[in-house]
């Protein structure tokens, strides 16, 4: 398990904290006048009065002091090199033709590998991924009613992904398509588009990466690699497995998984399988509010932004509309009386 803190994840997550004017101030504990107690008048003891404090005591957020949850290992298949639990990775990435450039590859395969764990350096890494890819769109004519349009639904697609481990390449998977377009269609990409990731992925990153690290890491790769609006209403709610990899990712401030978040909420029928990631976003939450770290306009907007978003995933799940600004415990109340707390 990799230790987590949660006001620095939203460090990672948001770029720097921030607490505006709606900013939940932390609460400063009030001690009392002290009392004094006079001696009976009938006594004859030297002591003649008594100073005593009333203790107080400041109460503790519970969304403040989480577990941590527990976060997945990119272990490595015996059969690629494990048992083996992989800590960094160099990634070697060459595109051509309509596919995203070589840097805009190698930065989404970044951000994969980042929710597994495993830091992407230049040299001395305990293993390599090679991807060489190149891809085009073909085109068709299609009409609908009196408009006739020309749509690049055909994909031609070749390349190959290799892992490296101690120098040895342990495994190569290649792709070479050539799929027309089909006769109809619902959409109608231009022909001239780049590729997205959904759309050449399935080979050359999702395959491979499973292989090596199994389901999770296509899971992460969803998350990761292919763009927020893709793939989210013909998906099935997420399992407890992926509500437990979105936690840690969550609480770690992955940027990713809130951006895909943000669209699973809002499908109907995710609410319960979401439910409980609620402690971990009001915690979230919590840390925009009160961030007292904040030195520039620009950190207190992207504080206040994180909050509002924070806002509206929690209302999804929670299913409740909350003025923007309310504070976290306003939240864990509703989320209390949902599990009959």
């Amino acid at each position: 398990m990799r230790p987590i803190a949660l006001a620095v994840a939203l460090l990672l997550m948001c770029g720097a904290c921030a607490s505006g004017p709606d900013g939940a101030a932390e609460s400063q504990p009030s001690y009392p006048s002290p009392t004094t107690l006079e001696a009976p008048a009938e006594t004859t003891a030297s002591v003649t009065s008594v100073t005593t404090i009333a203790e107080t005591t400041t109460a503790v957020g519970p969304w403040t002091t989480l577990a941590p949850p527990t976060c997945p290992a990119a272990g490595l298949a015996a059969e690629l090199g494990g048992p083996l639990i992989v800590e960094s990775m160099c990634l070697e990435v060459t595109t051509g033709e309509q596919l995203p450039p070589s840097e805009e590859v190698a930065a989404g395969l970044a951000d994969v590998l980042d929710l597994l764990g495993i830091e992407v350096v230049a040299e001395g890494c305990q293993a390599s991924l090679r991807l060489t890819a190149s891809g085009r769109r073909t085109s068709e004519l299609y009409s609908a009613g009196q408009t006739t349009m020309r749509c690049g639904t055909g994909l031609v697609l070749s390349g190959e992904t290799s892992l490296v481990v101690d120098g040895v390449q342990r495994h190569t998977w290649t792709v070479d398509v050539d799929t027309p377009p089909p006769a109809t269609t619902e959409s109608c990409p231009d022909e001239a588009a780049l590729l997205s990731g959904d759309e050449w992925d399935d080979e050359l990153v999702t395959a491979p990466l499973v292989e090596m690290f199994g389901v999770v890491a296509g899971y992460a790769e969803w998350v990761g690699f292919v763009p927020a609006h893709i793939g989210i209403d013909d998906r099935p709610a997420p399992t407890t497995e992926e509500v437990e990899w979105l936690a840690c990712w969550l609480s770690e401030g992955k940027a990713a998984p809130m951006a895909r978040l943000e669209r699973l909420a809002q499908v109907e029928g995710n609410e319960g399988p979401l439910l409980p990631l609620a402690p971990y976003l009001i915690s979230l939450l919590d840390s925009a509010q009160s961030c007292t770290t904040c030195a520039t306009a620009a950190d207190f907007e992207e504080a206040e932004s994180m909050a509002l978003r924070l806002n509206f995933v929690l209302g999804q799940i929670l299913g409740l509309i909350m003025p923007n600004g309310a504070p976290a415990a306003d939240f864990w109340g509703f989320w209390e009386q949902r599990q009959g707390g």
